[in-house]
């Protein structure tokens, strides 16, 4: 059946959604649902992505309550949404063709800040009704902050690795974390921008005090697939390198709580320099 022939078919025999308390929503992305759980009461939730329960997604717990969609428009038409949220970094066809059907859609984009992530926080907390909400989680999150930029920064050089072997220097959103927690971005300091790929000859130039690692808990295998692990030249540069893995769920989306990410790092390397403390 082609699309325009179910929309005729099935939108007019489907009852309006209720608007009262705030409009009923289905998000589209991973990003978009960590907005939504944090922001909306039970009843508005219609439906998440199917990211919203895997091990990077830092609501996945809230989120085992509410259905899941499989991304079609004809089904996420079927749920009626007064609202759809996006944050693009979903497939960005469905937004434009939801929108282009009639569909509300806000879309906030991807903030490139911590700063630009508690606007789009209290942004959305408007279009969603729940502005109270979004400014109590905001004020929370901003207390936080001020309290890693007041803390003495550690003395160490950091380095962020992925499973996949990506790195980042300055300009992104991780590298505001690894500052925030901190520390020194080596390759933000020898001037690369942006994400790369790791290269253990620079490694091993460099070598870091800490080294970052996270998503290794994002799916099965993942543990296996740091392939520079064995390599003999990256086992003897690791020695006395401590390893500060964060759970993916503080870092897969650009997010205020990349600030709580922050914080678990700073509060693990405190741990373990306490520990070997003479």
């Amino acid at each position: 059946m082609r699309l325009g022939v179910f929309i005729i078919a099935f939108m007019a025999i489907l009852p309006a959604s209720a608007g009262e308390g705030g409009p009923r929503v289905v998000s589209l992305d991973s990003c978009s649902d960590q907005l939504v759980l944090a922001l909306a009461d039970d009843r508005q939730i219609i439906a998440l992505s199917r990211d919203s329960q895997g091990a990077f997604s830092y609501y996945k717990e809230r989120a085992r309550g509410f259905p899941q969609h499989s991304g079609t428009p004809e089904e996420i038409l079927l749920m009626r949404p007064e609202l759809v949220l996006s944050t693009g970094a979903g497939d960005p066809g469905l937004a434009l063709m939801l929108e282009e059907l009639g569909i509300r859609v806000v879309s906030t984009g991807l903030p490139a800040t911590i700063e630009e992530a508690l606007e789009d926080l209290e942004f959305v907390g408007e279009v969603l009704g729940q502005a109270e909400k979004a400014q109590i989680l905001k004020a929370k999150t901003e207390a936080t902050l001020e309290d890693l930029k007041a803390r003495r920064r550690l003395d160490q050089n950091a380095l962020y690795l992925s499973p996949s072997g990506i790195t980042t220097g300055s300009g992104t959103f991780l590298h505001q974390t690894i500052e925030l927690a901190g520390l020194n971005n080596l390759l933000a300091d020898e001037g690369v921008r942006g994400w790369s790929s790791f290269v253990i000859e620079q490694f091993i130039q460099l070598k870091p005090d800490v080294l970052i690692t996270s998503f290794f808990d994002s799916r099965a295998g993942q543990q296996m697939s740091w392939r520079f692990a064995g390599h003999p030249a990256m086992r003897e540069a690791m020695e006395g390198v401590r390893v500060v893995d964060i759970p993916s769920r503080y870092l897969s989306c650009p997010a205020w709580f990349a600030v709580e990410g922050a914080a678990l790092i700073r509060e693990r390397l405190e741990e373990a320099i306490n520990e070997t403390a003479p």
